[in-house]
């Protein structure tokens, strides 16, 4: 069995083509079961230019049930979202309170920032792993970043 589940549209800015387009390559490619996770919206627009906007989300629910039910018999489609966890940050269920998902995706992008002078998104986190940022590698001590990112895993699983 073929699953793909980590796959994102264009309402997230950083993907290109259509969602049929997604559906008729999986299905050239043999995929079983295909799934669109595209970034959560966020109320509160933390990192607007990484994710949909939040009146975009029913069109992307529409979107994607659309093609659930119009290649039902050819690829089995999953509704989803990436949910960036940032502690504190914003109410999840109010959000993703859907009865159409099918998963989400944790993750964690942003890590707690102390050097204010690189914030770009809020001036709490950074994200370490943008390539926007991989100058602020230079200044900051690697040891502390992976343990800022562990802890935030950690925080992320325990908030179910």
């Amino acid at each position: 069995m073929r699953v793909d589940l980590h796959n994102h549209t264009t309402l997230c800015n950083h993907a290109v083509g259509t969602t049929e387009e997604y559906i008729k390559k999986a299905i050239d490619l043999g995929i079983d079961i295909y799934g669109f996770s595209d970034h959560a919206p966020c109320k509160n627009k933390f990192d607007p230019k990484y994710r949909m906007d939040i009146n975009s989300k029913k069109s992307y629910e529409n979107d994607i049930l659309f093609l659930k039910d119009k290649y039902q018999k050819d690829i089995k489609i999953l509704l989803g979202y990436e949910v960036d966890f940032i502690e504190g940050d914003y109410n999840y269920d109010e959000i993703l309170n859907g009865k159409n998902i099918d998963y989400l995706i944790g993750s964690v992008h942003f890590i707690p920032q102390f050097d204010s002078k690189y914030s770009l998104f809020n001036s709490n986190f950074w994200g370490f792993d943008n390539p926007e940022f991989i100058d602020q590698y230079q200044s900051k001590d690697i040891t502390k970043i992976w343990e800022d990112y562990f802890q935030a895993v950690y925080c992320m699983v325990r908030s179910n």
